[in-house]
């Protein structure tokens, strides 16, 4: 049923609110984003922003689809067959199924010749009887009805503006059955079946390929989801350059050792007087033996000998300062 339907269409998750300024006249605002996940098709992404100032009243609304880029693009086919006097809610339940249509996506209605090109009017979340009124209102509303009907427009073209929009309303009204064809290149825009998963008779659904255009007005073509190493699917990339080759580390207390003593006995070539695991002596200057000049280890070096200095200080040197 319907009410069933209502209840397991849209999956309950939580709406992110980010501040965000509107592009047109800087107010801040907030931009949501909310991920649901759509029973029996995928998982869909919906961005919206509606600038609080009124005198601006700028919106955008954004469907993506969530998960990977599909190989194949989708067309849909509803067929809306005209009211039936005798029952009545089956075109109003067909007025009001659910329609997902991406930014990328498109639409045709064979019986009105008419043809939104894929991209134009956003992306939204609507029923099919919202999505033939923004249509009728995109083109019979503003400079689209001025510049048909104005007093520069030719007699035949004034004629058949007119024509199409006695067309629409009489679409919108019953009486004239047509076909809804939801062209995707993405495959992320969706009518919904009460069917589901089995296929319904008035609704089609096929998988086309894309053509090298629409993967290039979808920047597609560049994309390289496969081999990374490889850059232009002949020659492979360049291998990175090896890291040097690291220095081993040191212990301090290896090489030779002359000690322990209590007090510095001067200075010796080659030998450093500190205070290490072997006691207070003469340990080998390991630094300059294997010209290690890292800082962290010259430091080190300068610890142990301020420390051996510290501990053990010469007794000279104490007198002469006292």
């Amino acid at each position: 049923s319907r009410e069933k339907r209502d209840d397991s269409t849209l999956m309950e998750k939580e709406v992110f609110q980010i501040p965000s300024n509107c592009p047109d006249c800087g107010t801040e605002g907030t931009s949501k984003t909310y991920c649901t996940d759509i029973p029996y098709f995928r998982e869909l992404i919906i961005m919206a922003f509606d600038c609080p100032n009124e005198d601006c009243g700028y919106k955008t609304n954004e469907i993506k689809a969530g998960g990977a880029i599909p190989e194949m693009g989708k067309i849909m086919r509803l067929f809306v067959p005209a009211k039936d006097e005798a029952n009545p809610e089956e075109w109003v339940s067909d007025m009001k199924r659910d329609v997902v249509k991406s930014n990328s996506a498109g639409f045709t209605i064979p019986e009105l010749e008419i043809e939104v090109t894929q991209g134009s009017l956003g992306g939204m979340y609507t029923t099919v009887e919202g999505l033939l009124q923004l249509a009728k209102e995109s083109l019979f509303s503003g400079t689209a009805r001025d510049f048909a009907t104005g007093d520069s427009a030719d007699d035949d073209i004034r004629e058949r503006f007119d024509n199409l929009e006695k067309k629409f309303d009489q679409v919108l009204e019953g009486s004239l059955g047509f076909t809804l064809e939801l062209k995707d290149p993405l495959a992320c825009s969706f009518i919904y079946s009460p069917t589901a998963p089995e296929p319904e008779p008035r609704l089609e659904v096929e998988d086309y390929e894309r053509s090298f255009d629409d993967n290039e007005e979808l920047g597609l073509n560049d994309m390289n989801t496969e081999n990374y190493e490889v850059l232009d699917g002949s020659s492979p990339a360049p291998a990175a350059a090896p890291a040097p080759p690291s220095k081993p580390v040191i212990d301090l207390d290896e090489g030779s050792f002359d000690g322990p003593f209590e007090t510095f006995q001067g200075a010796r070539d080659g030998m450093v007087f500190r205070l290490g695991a072997k006691g207070l002596g003469y340990y080998e200057d390991l630094v300059r033996t294997n010209d290690y000049s890292e800082p962290s280890v010259q430091q080190r070096m300068r610890n142990l000998q301020a420390n051996g200095h510290n501990t053990h200080p010469n007794p000279n040197a104490v007198q002469q300062n006292s």
